[in-house]
């Protein structure tokens, strides 16, 4: 059983000893304890403080957020009916108007179909399967050559209806072709009705001539042939282009959406019409100034809080993150990324003030209302710098392959000293055989159809030419490339060529796919029949491919075959892809604010591991909960020392009071003896 010494003492000194050591203890806490409770209170009222700052961030955040999907700039659109025609704004160089349009016709695919399988993994034979773009008029075929053509082999892994679909797909998609294969079933209970499909991308000359060449030994992929004289798939229905009127003109495009007709504006074909549709184009400067006024909003409330929770108030009060780094770098990047210009959209840069969105002394903005419609009807392109970030080449010869967001920095770029890529190429060394008077028929007899290549490094198989009679150079090239890219050891390897026939010449030419040094190209064996008619042999030498060359803004950029890219400078990272028609031009990087904001909001609420500062709230926040966790560490260690220091105190006065319980005993006794000693008298 404990016994609380300390309420038996007092009885010797009279002492109310509890309440002295009550108040020593008090002394000492507060002494000691004082300035941690004070840490600790500040270090609490950073966390709240950095919990409402991120809320605010988010806040703001979305702002931007939806600024950044803002398309239009200051106009909207409408049509009489959005059944048959819909229409978007897409552009600044969009125009007030007043439009009539007329859908005669919609763009469509063309849809292939071979039936006739148990199921959709019946094997199908192996072999290649070459399928080029381009239009059908009268059982002739002629090729789009703006479509890459595709070629996929067919073997063991992939022999069936599901694998020929799945290959085909990855194939259109490699390519950047809009076509599709897929397997159907043609009723719910028949037998022997699985089907493949192939349809093309939407435009007449979009349809496909696929050529199949079957493996020895293996049949049934021939099935798929969709050439002239063999049409064994079935065609249920034709490519064909839309076809409108807009105001008594007439137009055709290879699509149902139309982005290059009207400046500015996307349509959208949805059925045909014999009533014409009013397409108008009205002011709407209203709802672009709403955005502007919540941006504006956003930021001012942001900026205030922000501003406030650093300073010292009128009053001399210290906001709760007053002499906080982190706090102060979010302050100066959040006035840096308002006030500082915003390239890439114009020769000139675009600063806030450019748009009628003016500084006050205080920091927060406000809309110069005059200003803003000045601009709006001078120059309504410039407020893309808000909304919309857009890299863009002047030249369709020059696209944009990629920028890095971390080391491309926004501007408008020169690229000059341009040279174009070009590929490798074999010539007829001579005039071949007029076909046209001399027709040339190949047979398969003695290989007299056979030959084989190496293109960049891959060597065919022996390719064999359809056999058959040729009578103009154009079919025989045609017939060369489709053997030549159904190669299925080139397919394996990417590579690829075109052929073609110049008709004043008499000359043909094989040209690899490839641009640039890189690629080669030679002829490894080739029948005489062939030799003769092309005027090629196994001695014949390419004409090596040069690589594109060219600096952008006086900055020389690194090659690789069409491809160039910049290693330094502002510009590092742009990589360019030049076509064979390339020259100087300009290159536009814009990275419009609202997104610029929100990747600066996004790094301010998001942990980053990659290093070891604090540049985030989440960071600071788990700082300041492990500074609370030490100080109330600290803050036990000094109640642990406390309670120790309060058993010393009651040690003490326990011994104080035992010696003034025994001086008294000691007194009394000595009273008593001397009471004693003086009664005894």
């Amino acid at each position: 059983m404990s016994t609380d010494y300390l309420s038996t003492l007092g009885i010797g000194t009279g002492l109310n000893t509890t309440e002295i050591v009550d108040s020593l203890m008090e002394v000492e806490r507060e002494s000691r304890l004082s300035s941690i409770t004070k840490k600790k209170d500040k270090l609490e009222a950073q966390i709240s403080a950095y919990g409402e700052l991120s809320e605010a961030f988010q806040t703001f955040k979305s702002v931007t957020d939806d600024l950044k999907s803002q398309s239009s700039v200051g106009y909207s659109v409408s049509t009489t009916d959005t059944k048959v025609l819909d229409a978007k704004v897409v552009g600044s160089e969009a125009q007030l108007q007043s439009t009539s349009v007329t859908v005669t016709s919609l763009a469509s695919r063309q849809i292939l179909t071979k039936s006739g399988y148990a199921s959709a993994t019946s094997e199908v034979g192996m072999g290649s399967m070459n399928i080029k773009f381009g239009t059908w008029s009268g059982g002739s075929f002629s090729q789009n050559s703006k479509l890459q053509s595709i070629s996929v082999s067919i073997g063991a892994t992939n022999n069936s209806l599901n694998g020929v679909a799945q290959s085909l797909n990855q194939a259109f998609r490699s390519a950047g072709i809009d076509a599709n294969a897929s397997v159907a079933k043609v009723s719910s209970s028949g037998t022997n009705d699985y089907m493949l499909m192939i349809s093309s991308s939407e435009g007449a000359s979009s349809a496909m001539e696929i050529t199949v060449t079957e493996e020895a030994g293996s049949s049934g992929l021939a099935s798929f042939n969709y050439k002239s004289g063999a049409t064994t798939m079935t065609q249920s229905q034709a490519s064909s282009d839309a076809a409108l009127t807009v105001n008594g003109v007439n137009f055709t495009r290879s699509t149902n959406d139309i982005n290059d007709l009207l400046p500015g504006i996307e349509l959208n074909l949805k059925t045909v019409s014999d009533t014409a549709q009013k397409l108008n184009v009205s002011n709407d400067s209203g709802a672009l100034e709403d955005k502007i006024k919540e941006f504006i909003d956003g930021y001012n409330e942001l900026f205030t809080f922000l501003k406030t929770s650093t300073s010292i108030n009128e009053g001399g009060q210290k906001g709760d993150l007053f002499g906080d780094s982190l706090a102060k770098t979010f302050l100066r990047q959040l006035k840096s990324s308002i006030s500082s210009p915003i390239k890439g959209y114009n020769s000139s840069s675009v600063y806030l003030a450019n748009l009628g969105i003016e500084t006050n002394r205080n920091g927060t903005l406000n809309l110069n209302k005059s200003k803003f419609d000045n601009v709006l009807n001078a120059d309504r392109g410039l407020f893309k710098a808000m909304f919309s970030s857009e890299t863009k080449s002047a030249s369709s010869e020059v696209s944009i392959v990629r920028t890095s967001s971390r080391d491309t920095l926004p501007g408008v770029y020169s690229l000059t000293n341009v040279t174009a890529p070009t590929a490798t190429k074999i010539v007829s060394s001579s005039a071949g055989t007029d076909l046209s008077s001399s027709n040339l028929s190949l047979t398969g007899s003695a290989g007299d159809n056979q030959f084989s290549i190496a293109v960049n490094g891959v060597s065919s198989s022996v390719i064999s030419v359809a056999t058959g009679t040729y009578s103009t150079g154009a079919s025989l090239a045609s017939a060369i490339e489709t053997a030549i890219n159904s190669d299925a050891n080139l397919i394996a390897g990417k590579a690829g060529v075109e052929v073609s026939f110049d008709s004043s010449t008499n000359k043909y030419t094989i040209t690899n796919n490839q641009l640039g040094t890189s690629g080669s190209l030679s002829i490894a064996s080739m029948s005489s029949a062939l030799s003769t008619a092309l005027s090629m042999s196994t001695s014949s030498t390419a004409s090596q491919g040069v690589n594109a060359a060219g600096m952008i803004d006086g900055v020389a950029m690194t090659s690789f075959g069409s491809q160039l890219t910049s290693g330094s400078g502002s510009s590092k990272g742009l990589t360019l892809d030049l076509s064979s028609s390339a020259t100087p031009t300009t290159i536009s990087v814009g990275n419009s604010l609202s997104n610029q904001l929100s990747g600066l909001l996004d790094g301010f609420l998001t942990s980053s591991l990659s290093d070891n500062y604090t540049n985030s709230i989440p960071e600071k926040i788990s700082d300041l909960d492990n500074d609370v966790a030490d100080i109330e560490l600290e803050s036990q260690t000094v109640e642990d020392r406390l309670t120790s220091l309060r058993e010393r105190y009651v040690s003490q006065f326990t011994r104080m009071e035992q010696l003034s319980i025994s001086l008294k005993s000691t007194q009394d006794m000595m009273s008593n003896l001397m009471k004693s000693l003086y009664s005894d008298n």
